[in-house]
């Protein structure tokens, strides 16, 4: 079964309510959220080579497995 990570911005209100309708679409549990913003999360971005852009000006997947 495929794999996705997705990483979002978890300080954005539009991007909580669309990650919040993905939570729900996802019955089989194959995604796994990760808020970019939280202190502890290290992000797949290297932040300083993203100035002035946000690395959350987007959200971004990563999938493992067959299509």
């Amino acid at each position: 079964m495929t794999q996705l990570t997705v990483w979002h911005d978890g300080g954005c209100p539009l991007c909580r309510r669309e990650i919040a309708l993905m939570r729900r679409l996802d019955r089989r549990g194959v995604i796994t959220f990760i808020d970019a913003e939280s202190a502890e999360t290290g992000c797949p971005i290297d932040r300083a080579k993203t100035a002035p852009a946000p690395a959350t000006a987007r959200i971004m997947a990563f999938g493992r497995g067959a299509p």
